[in-house]
């Protein structure tokens, strides 16, 4: 059953989504008393709610319904708008990445035979992943219904690729990029920053250039509807103002310079040409490792000039690998301090420093 309202006044998922805040900072080194205290009684509750809310499909498999993908409509059969329908790409993303995490906190936790873990655990092979549909975009719901709006500055069926953990997969990514051409460029200040952050993970440089000149092209106080750009006091324009797209930027510019998700800390992955030389100090790496990089362009290509590294909460063995220009090395961070990576080899050059850096709050 579909309905035509609630496009943005009905989100259950709107507690899981940020459940997600709690997991993170769980992987970028929270310490054993936020994990037990904070983290797990939210991503505990949060999971139980998803459970309850879950329905078994024909198929098999479980989805959500009803289920809206934030603000957005598709066209039903008789050629309607409406907003509600069947298992969101959103809605399944936000409950496979809660199980996924309340089960790795549960290990750390020793927790593994509580009920609700064993429950998620059960439920999580049967979440349907996120797949290509029409004209090989991503689908944005199950049932692949068509748009009935091209070009929406909404991206939440792109949630896998950022903040989630960007899949392996060239074809599910090749749909990200698919999609990220269908929705357009140009947008508010939030969605452009949304849209920044995923270029950075695709790694495509030049579309981080093209998008920079759009967050940060004046908004004169006069203009009305959906709009980015800069208020002359440097708030990104919607319009109104809203702090997503100032905070959403900062954390695009950092995926541009630092990414970790993947088990890798990969440096300069997205720099964009104009960005031609330039250090950064502080940026927060998973799992807890503070990054300084310094960088410089020759004949076109962007390269790493300084490279250090800090385990910011040293706790028994850590080592990390280090990704740049095409090559990987193997860093022991387990001594503590701060430790000199050479860029070109990616060996650790002796002796280690003391640490004098100011960390940044960063990705």
């Amino acid at each position: 059953m579909v309905f035509a309202v609630c496009a943005w006044a009905f989100w259950p998922m709107g507690g899981v989504w940020l459940s997600w805040l709690l997991a993170e900072r769980l992987r970028f080194g929270a310490d054993e008393r936020f994990a037990r205290e904070r983290a797990w009684p939210v991503l505990r509750g949060a999971a139980e709610f998803c459970l309850d809310w879950l329905v078994r499909d024909p198929d098999g498999t479980v989805g959500t319904s009803p289920s809206t993908s934030p603000e957005n409509h598709y066209l039903t059969p008789q050629g309607h708008s409406v907003a509600v329908g069947h298992s969101s790409t959103m809605d399944l993303t936000l409950i496979s990445g809660l199980f996924t995490a309340l089960a790795a906190l549960a290990r750390r936790l020793h927790r593994t035979d509580d009920p609700v873990v064993a429950a998620a655990r059960a439920v999580l092979p049967l979440i349907p992943e996120p797949a290509t549909g029409r004209d090989g975009l991503v689908r944005e719901w199950i049932d692949d219904a068509p748009q009935a709006e091209r070009g929406h500055r909404h991206l939440s069926h792109l949630v896998f690729a950022y903040p989630g953990d960007t899949p392996a997969d060239p074809r599910l990514t090749a749909a990200v990029a698919r999609s990220l051409d269908d929705r357009e460029d140009d947008s508010t200040g939030w969605s452009l920053a949304w849209k920044l952050a995923l270029w950075a993970r695709l790694r495509e440089p030049a579309r981080v250039s093209r998008l920079l000149g759009l967050v940060l092209r004046p908004a004169p106080m006069e203009s009305a509807g959906e709009r980015g750009g800069l208020y002359p006091n440097l708030f990104g324009a919607h319009p109104p103002f809203q702090i997503d797209g100032n905070l959403g930027y900062v954390a695009a510019v950092a995926e541009t310079l630092v990414q970790s998700h993947d088990g890798k800390i990969t440096v300069l992955p997205a720099v964009p040409p104009e960005w031609r030389s330039g250090r950064v100090r502080g940026i927060v790496a998973r799992p807890g490792v503070a990054v300084d990089v310094a960088w410089d362009t020759k004949a076109g290509q962007v390269r790493a000039t300084e490279i250090a590294l800090r385990a910011r909460r040293p706790a028994g063995r850590t080592q990390v690998v280090v990704r740049a220009g095409g090559r990987e090395g193997r860093i022991d961070l387990s001594a503590g301090g701060r430790v000199l990576v050479d860029p070109e080899t990616l060996a650790v050059s002796p002796p280690l420093v003391p640490d004098g850096s100011t960390e940044r709050a960063g990705r």
